[in-house]
């Protein structure tokens, strides 16, 4: 079998088993995603047989959407290790009193599972997603928009800052101090 593939200034031809070809197409041949035009694919058999001198037109489908940015180091940055925290977390002396006030009980608010581990990363600014994965290695279920409402919730507490690619909270003097003491307290 042979196969002739032309994409702009691009061409490749093989000419081998399927299975040959297959490996190394997907190997070697990788289009580019701003490539918007028509790929034609000749597959000619031994002159003898009946599909010899086929060609084969295939047409890729266009879309309205612009292409999907690859995330970059700097977007990354600012995503915290919600393994490492919640590791730190559960190593804490103070772990039997965090696991029976705000892990394993359903009488902890939403509000008071966001102000707990902005409280335990002490200055470190999070964003809501940050803490719904720290949450969710806890045990602690809580998906995004819970965890966006709890920031909501006593917007008083958290001091927002919208500088980045996402939103970052960090508590306030007033309200680590309260929930420090209703926390810690016996």
């Amino acid at each position: 079998m042979r196969v002739h593939i032309q994409r702009g200034q691009w061409s490749i031809e093989i000419e081998g088993e399927p299975d040959e070809i297959h490996k190394i197409l997907e190997r070697w041949w990788e289009p580019q995603p701003e490539d918007n035009f028509d790929q034609e694919t000749n597959e000619t058999d031994d002159p003898g047989t009946e599909k010899g001198n086929q060609k084969k037109v295939v047409r890729k489908k266009k879309t309205n959407r612009a292409p999907r940015k690859p995330s970059s180091d700097s977007e990354n940055q600012h995503r915290a290790d919600h393994n490492a925290i919640a590791n730190d977390i559960r190593q804490d002396p103070n772990w039997p009193k965090f696991d029976e006030k705000i892990v394993s009980t359903e009488k902890a608010s939403r509000s008071q599972k966001a102000k707990f581990i902005l409280w335990f990363t002490h200055e470190k600014a999070l964003t809501s997603g940050d803490i719904m994965r720290v949450l969710n290695s806890l045990g602690v279920k809580m998906d995004a928009p819970t965890a966006s409402k709890a920031m909501n919730d006593s917007k008083n507490d958290f001091i927002r800052d919208d500088a980045g690619p996402a939103a970052t909270f960090r508590l306030t003097g007033l309200a680590k101090k309260k929930f420090e003491e209703w926390l810690l307290g016996e």
